[in-house]
């Protein structure tokens, strides 16, 4: 199986987001082969990996999510929640690992009212736990 991860943080950058995206996808190379999708200001940088890494993100909803959602992968990793509507432009299963300020705050060009349509998929006891006003007018 081939899974993407797309990292929103990876090094060669450095701090504590990085390291824990590369940790994330050296474990699962362990069990999968991995495609990691990282930013493209990064392109010129020789990674010494035994996974693929792909500098091709643009924090932006378009071309990322069509360029994530055409690569030959069986499934995708998102590590930022900016990246969970993805699921929209793929049939491919899209499983999204976030935290804190990932889920409040998403790094990627997103409206609130396209990242409102996820937010509302979500379970409504979970959603009235996070404070999501900006969001509320589209849910």
């Amino acid at each position: 199986m081939k899974l993407g991860i797309v990292a929103s943080e990876f090094p060669p950058t450095p701090g504590g987001m990085q390291q824990h995206a590369l940790g994330v996808a050296e474990s699962l190379c362990k069990f999968y082969d991995v495609v990691v999708f990282t930013d493209f200001r990064h392109r010129d940088h020789r990674y010494e990996t035994v996974f693929e890494v792909r500098p091709v993100r643009h924090r932006k909803r378009h071309p990322d999510f069509g360029e994530i959602a055409a690569a030959d992968v069986d499934a995708i990793l998102t590590l930022n929640a900016g990246y969970a509507p993805l699921s929209n432009f793929t049939s491919k299963p899209v499983f999204c690992y976030c935290h804190g300020n990932d889920f409040l705050n998403p790094w990627i060009d997103s409206t609130p009212e396209r990242f409102g349509h996820f937010v509302y998929k979500i379970d409504k006891k979970i959603r009235n736990s996070f404070k999501l006003e900006p969001y509320r007018r589209y849910l």
